[in-house]
């Protein structure tokens, strides 16, 4: 088993990824669903095209697929997800990035990728959600949100895990690519 142990060094940005992280679930505590048109509006565009529904967007609501029944609003958003996405990079990156430059760079890249993979994977869980709606709920009717946030904590919980893999996997390796150059 391997020990991970804080350098002094590195502390000042392990508390500021947690201090992003704190602030930015209290601020998405206060905005509204017109607030987050940023993370909906991808979402509404991917639900869109995967199931060939048109949205129609009601202010203070999100985006109404009739089709569907379905509504995509704050609380579908992913937004919870970006911001922990983001914090697991981040402090994955830390240690591997030394100066003050690169660190900036890294954090950048993974604010940026922490999005795209936000919208990857709540889309995945919305169009999981919108088959599940389709073949019918398996624990039946009575358990509809249930079984809507048990699918979502899996799916949440399965890329954060393959997430958190690939990347670690990907900075050992440029750690590795490193040394043999030195």
């Amino acid at each position: 088993m391997q020990c991970i142990l804080i350098e002094k060094r590195d502390l000042p940005f392990y508390l500021a990824i947690a201090g992003i992280f704190i602030v930015s679930k209290l601020v998405f505590s206060q905005v509204s669903t017109d607030d987050m048109r940023y993370f909906l509006l991808p979402l509404d565009g991917l639900l869109a095209l995967a199931t060939n529904s048109g949205s129609l967007y009601l202010p203070a609501q999100g985006f109404y697929h009739a089709q569907l029944n379905i509504l995509i609003d704050k609380s579908c958003s992913g937004f919870n997800f970006f911001v922990l996405c983001f914090a697991m990079l981040e402090f994955l990156s830390v240690r591997h990035f030394a100066g003050g430059r690169q660190r900036v760079i890294a954090m950048v890249t993974c604010l940026g990728l922490a999005y795209a993979l936000a919208m990857f994977v709540n889309g995945a869980r919305i169009l999981a959600s919108v088959l599940l709606q389709r073949i019918g709920n398996p624990l039946g009717y009575q358990h509809t949100e249930l079984t809507h946030q048990m699918e979502g904590t899996f799916i949440y919980l399965f890329f954060l895990i393959v997430i958190y893999a690939v990347f670690q996997f990907l900075l050992t390796r440029r750690a590795r690519a490193n040394a043999e150059r030195l």
